[in-house]
């Protein structure tokens, strides 16, 4: 009776406090003449197609957000308070809660100009966006009406590039360009074109290159719908006059240099084996783009920096500065649990980490855990769990040479070993087992692998209650794993994501 009094005690107090966040009015604290912002809705009149969501973002003032099913509860709470903030309970009621949106007509004006110059970026040019403003009460509800203005369709391309050895390089990538006749024209569509193409000039030694050395031109006079696109690249950047102008030059990387804190003990030759860059070669920055990558998946720096100091001599030397990490640390966890049989349970755990236990960016894991279960009052019913693990992870594909592989991904050949023993009244079991393979990735970080051509295991089993084993016999698995045996395999993970944050 006690239990399920408590139960409607606490429903009681849950229902009364969602009636009063209910019932609270969400605009309370306003002044005279103050309204809060309800929602932003954009309409497109003349093309059902169009994601509203671009336009969305460009709007300067956003309604509070909702919680569930239109409901903010923080936005409740503060209502709560009085209209005096100065006032100790108001501020800390305030505290808790959401201050409410108040609509400004300024911002309205401001996201109008917004949406108008990233529709004209996005190639509808002379777009028509207007305002309505619904005041219901004390809340403003803004709907945005969008007239979409006139798209141009790319007519003929034409390039103008400075001549010499440039332009053959340009001229061999145009089966690469993105902006083609047939296309809309648009300032977005052209922006992402001068990001690959002076990528991809970057990519055979143009050092420096930047998209600020194109321009366009578009000829709409000669019809309606269409414009003619002139693809300048120039000899000085947007930002510059003509007397800047300088020829564009091809680069070889000069000196590497890589410099560390004098205490981290480190071979040298792992080092030269992360870095891709060797000297004399044509500068290509996915080169230094992959050194980066590669030593910062040793984990053993906290940062990575590669300075490239360009010569008069069309030289880029490269010095590569590595800030060391934390090498080595521990953590231990003590858990206790009990239940109404009055068991007691005591669960330690240690670990301990280095990332760098020969030298060569090696980790060793260890790890150490325990399980006791007692009574206090009956020394029969005990268990006892241990356990130790070991792991080494190598920054390399052991039986294979290093020169395989150069991509910005370093595979890791990884061998772990452990044992466990558990001590309970119905069996003694000792367990061993051990596995040696490699882990990575492939296609830029996307597709993950962890393959072990050798895993085994080895469970041995004394003082086993027959009776225990009995209970058993309906789940055959389970039976197995009560059982002396000894297992060989292998296995293999692979996986690939869209999204390297989630690994």
């Amino acid at each position: 009776m006690m239990e399920k009094s408590s139960f409607f005690s606490l429903m009681a107090v849950m229902v009364t406090a969602a009636v009063l966040c209910f019932s609270c009015s969400t605009t309370r604290v306003l002044e005279d003449g103050q309204y809060r912002l309800a929602s932003n809705k954009v309409e497109v009149c003349n093309d059902s197609r169009f994601n509203t969501k671009e336009i969305e973002s460009y709007i300067k003032q956003k309604p509070n957000s909702y919680i569930i099913f239109g409901w903010n509860p923080f936005l409740n709470i503060y209502n709560w308070s009085g209209k005096n903030p100065e006032k100790a309970i108001n501020k800390l009621i305030r505290k808790m809660g959401t201050a409410p949106v108040v609509y400004q007509p300024s911002q309205v004006e401001a996201s109008l100009d917004n949406i108008k110059r990233h529709l004209e970026y996005l190639g509808y040019y002379g777009s028509d966006v207007r305002s309505d403003v619904q005041v219901k009460g004390k809340k403003a509800n803004v709907t945005y009406s969008v007239t979409l203005g006139r798209r141009y369709r790319i007519g003929k391309v034409t390039y103008s590039v400075p001549e010499g050895e440039f332009k053959n390089d340009f001229f061999a990538d145009t089966s690469a360009i993105t902006v083609r006749p047939g296309d809309f024209l648009s300032e977005d569509a052209l922006e992402k074109e001068t990001e690959r193409s002076a990528s991809a000039l970057r990519q055979k030694g143009y050092f420096g290159f930047t998209k600020n050395y194109f321009s366009f031109e578009a000829d709409t006079l000669n019809s309606r719908d269409t414009a003619d696109l002139l693809m300048m690249v120039k000899e000085y950047t947007r930002n510059q006059t003509p007397e800047y102008a300088r020829p564009h030059r091809k680069y070889s990387f000069g000196i590497v240099s890589i410099s560390y804190d004098k205490d981290l003990k480190f071979n040298n030759k792992v080092l030269k084996d992360m870095c891709t860059i060797r000297p004399g070669d044509m500068y290509d920055e996915r080169e230094v783009n992959t050194t980066y990558s590669r030593l910062s998946a040793l984990r053993l720096f906290s940062g990575v920096n590669i300075a490239l100091n360009p010569r008069d001599s069309g030289i880029v030397n490269c010095d590569i500065n590595l800030t060391k990490s934390r090498m080595q640390g521990f953590k231990v966890n003590l858990e206790g649990s009990t239940n109404s049989t009055g068991l007691i349970g005591i669960s330690p755990q240690l670990s301990y980490y280095h990332k760098n236990i020969f030298h060569g960016g090696q980790w060793l894991n260890l790890g150490f855990l325990g399980n006791f279960q007692f009574k206090y009052d009956d020394k029969n019913v005990k268990s006892n769990e241990f356990g130790v693990s070991v792991g080494l992870s190598f920054p390399e594909f052991l039986g294979l040479p290093n020169s395989m592989f150069k991509g910005p991904s370093v595979p890791r050949t990884e061998i772990n070993a452990s044992y466990n023993y558990q001590n309970r009244p119905e069996y003694t079991r000792n367990m061993i087992s051990t596995s040696f393979g490699y882990s990575g990735s492939l296609r830029n970080g996307r597709f993950f692998y962890q393959f072990y051509p050798i895993q085994a295991k080895i469970v041995r089993l004394t003082n086993l209650d027959p009776n225990f084993y009995t209970t058993l016999s309906g789940n055959p698995f389970m039976r197995d794993a009560y059982q002396n045996h000894f297992d060989v395999g292998s296995g293999l993970v692979a996986y690939y994501t869209t999204s390297t944050a989630l690994v």
